[in-house]
């Protein structure tokens, strides 16, 4: 018993126990896990005590309920043990706009819900690393958006050139002045030309890169039709040729490409958060045996072949392992397929499984951590990308074939 807090020397409530609140408490336990000692234990006391006593003042934490809130998914690195994970929670509560905290320590991962107008995420991750703990949203983040206002453009421009083209056209049967005929070639010239150099760009870099580097693919065979068609619309422009202009073909076809570019980046944009969802429910964290107390965690990279896990019910298997006894698994988050299967003991587990009988312990395999999900996750947005290199060689065969053919 002591009157006074071993950790930060504040009074013991009733001078009962060495702890002053269950903060401390959790310090306490957390510098224990990481076995500092000296100026480095000082510091990181100090900084995880900011995390209980912001600015050396005592906040009661309360659950508060955010309206109209946007809701935030991250996750939090350098937890060693569950009390990192009720300061880091603690912590978040007692920032003002933010509600709904759920931080789960085993998968590392935390959603809360915050209001824009009191609290920004800036402040939110600032918070968690004045703790000492890290923070990463992922690489969702990291993605620029499409530029839909230059898409809509490029379709302005197509829809316009095939409008205007039809005035040109006629001059073959119809008796149109050549005023008109001029000022018409003169804006689709224009659209013509805004297209491949603003709305369309992306394709036409791309295509010219794969010129350059001699790996003709889909973009550079339409940078070189467009390209061929548009000098050659121009040239017939100059030498008053107005019914061979060739300028709404140049705008369709690459407008045809960025729309198929939008619908298959959006789907693969989907894909790919959902892959990121999947292995964010993946525990971070093991249950093992420890040297002195029956139960600790260790992270997941740093499991030895044969070392035994423990899953309780309820709880994903974070990594591949060997059933140690018969257990009941359910598979949806790998299959999408929800129903119990019974398996013995030796059967092997894929990471993912959900448990569903009593705690079951698993064996890390002889050949190492693995972990089948993600090599399962992989190998789909493999298979789904677009495979752009497999026209390879056809071009080539074809290119060698008009050779000896001329």
């Amino acid at each position: 018993m002591a009157d006074h807090c071993i950790v930060c020397n504040r009074t013991v409530p009733g001078g009962e126990g060495d702890f002053c609140c269950p903060g401390c408490a959790a310090v306490h336990v957390i510098i224990g896990k990481m076995e500092l000692d000296g100026a480095e234990r000082d510091e990181r006391i100090a900084q995880l005590l900011e995390g209980v006593f912001p600015d050396g003042r005592e906040v009661e934490t309360e659950e508060k309920e955010i309206e109209n809130g946007q809701d935030l998914c991250f996750l939090v690195g350098g937890m060693v043990c569950p009390a990192c994970s009720w300061l880091v929670h603690n912590s978040l509560g007692k920032l003002p706009g933010v509600g709904n905290v759920n931080l789960n320590f085993i998968a590392e991962t935390c959603t809360l819900s915050y209001d824009p107008m009191q609290i920004g995420k800036d402040t939110i991750q600032s918070n968690i690393e004045k703790l000492g703990y890290k923070y990463y949203e992922g690489e969702d983040a990291q993605r620029d958006s499409f530029d839909y206002f230059r898409f809509g453009a490029g379709w302005f421009f197509a829809l316009n050139n095939m409008m205007i083209s039809f005035v040109v056209y006629s001059a073959e049967s119809w008796d149109v002045p050549f005023a008109m005929q001029l000022v018409c070639s003169i804006l689709l010239a224009l659209f013509g030309t805004l297209v491949p150099f603003y709305a369309a760009r992306t394709t036409m870099v791309m295509g010219w890169r794969q010129i350059v580097s001699r790996q003709f693919r889909m973009e550079s065979l339409v940078v070189l039709s467009t390209s061929a068609a548009w000098i050659y619309s121009v040239y017939s422009m100059l030498t008053g040729d107005f019914a061979h202009l060739y300028f709404d073909v140049v705008t369709l076809l690459l407008m045809l490409i960025e729309t198929g570019n939008l619908i298959s980046g959006s789907f693969y944009k989907k894909l790919s958060r959902r892959v990121s969802s999947l292995s964010w429910q993946l525990p971070k964290k093991a249950r093992i045996k420890g040297n002195d107390v029956d139960e600790d965690y260790a992270a997941v990279e740093e499991l030895e072949p044969g070392t035994e896990f423990l899953v309780k019910r309820d709880e994903f298997v974070p990594t591949d392992g060997i059933l140690m006894g018969p257990a009941e698994f359910d598979f949806s988050l790998i299959t999408g397929e929800s129903h119990g299967v019974s398996l013995e003991q030796g059967h092997y587990v894929g990471a993912g499984a959900r448990l569903l009988s009593d705690d079951a312990r698993l064996s890390v395999p002889a050949g190492g951590r693995a972990t089948l999900l993600k090599r399962l996750l992989k190998a789909r947005l493999r298979l789904s990308t677009p495979a752009r290199n497999s026209c390879r060689s056809g071009i080539i065969s074809a290119s060698i074939l008009c050779r000896l053919w001329c």
